[in-house]
């Protein structure tokens, strides 16, 4: 009987050991794959920024069909756009005439402004007001040859491009959160982290497995981080006790 029983505890220490290491191989291609699509969106992005700073007089319509091209070789991008310093629309890839709106209110206008060193703001989920579709903007600022301010430029994806569900397991969910803890997408969509959950995942290392008791049953989750970006990236999956 003893050797019966310890038969069985390698068997399933084995299993739980191979559960934790697919889940720490998932979490680890979807950080690969939240770098890469972040890494092309901002090389369309600095391409688009090199036209406009060398044709700064350039007609509105020539500068909308170049930023539609950057965005369609980009299979991310659902769009790039440009304000002017005020934050009101310039140029948009997908719509010309570009419609009256101004945007100085929207956090990723502002923060682009705020950073005098060109770097990337990544963006939480918003709703657009023309489109009324959700996204995720990444923005830079936009410098003149005075080297002021002239405007801002932003790439709009769908958030669901930051995840690749083929190559998630099944019984996984996912989310991407920023360095304050706010979504910037879960897989499902519908899926909530409870606020406890996020707080205590904080607190934890990258590449470090993570326990927690959700309504009586055990969460594992492991945790990657995105270190030049800023993100978190969580692949969870139930221990389901028999």
């Amino acid at each position: 009987m003893p050797a019966f029983i310890a038969f069985l505890f390698l068997l399933f220490s084995t299993q739980a050991s191979h559960a934790e290491e697919s889940l720490k191989d998932y979490a680890e291609f979807q950080a690969f794959h939240v770098e890469k699509t972040i890494e092309s969106i901002e090389l369309a992005l600095l391409n688009s920024i090199d036209y406009i700073e060398r044709n700064p007089n350039e007609e509105v319509l020539i500068q909308h069909k170049m930023l539609a091209k950057y965005a369609e070789h980009t299979p991310a991008l659902r769009a790039i756009i440009t304000t002017d310093a005020t934050g009101q629309l310039k140029v948009d890839s997908v719509t010309y005439p570009t419609k009256n709106v101004n945007l100085q209110d929207r956090e990723y206008v502002k923060n682009a402004l705020s950073l005098k060193n060109k770097s990337l703001y990544i963006g939480t989920p918003l709703v657009g007001r023309t489109s009324g579709l959700s996204f995720i903007p990444f923005s830079r600022i936009l410098i003149d040859h005075n080297k002021k301010a002239s405007g801002v430029i932003a790439g709009i994806i769908h958030p669901g491009f930051l995840i690749d569900q083929d190559k998630l397991c099944s019984q996984c969910f996912m989310g991407v959160f920023n360095k304050n803890n706010k979504t910037l997408v879960t897989y499902p969509s519908n899926s909530k982290y409870p606020e406890d959950f996020l707080q205590k995942i904080h607190m934890q290392s990258k590449g470090e497995k993570f326990e927690y008791n959700f309504n009586g049953e055990t969460l594992n989750s492991w945790i990657t981080h995105s270190k030049r970006y800023g993100l978190k990236i969580i692949v969870s999956s139930f221990t389901h006790k028999k």
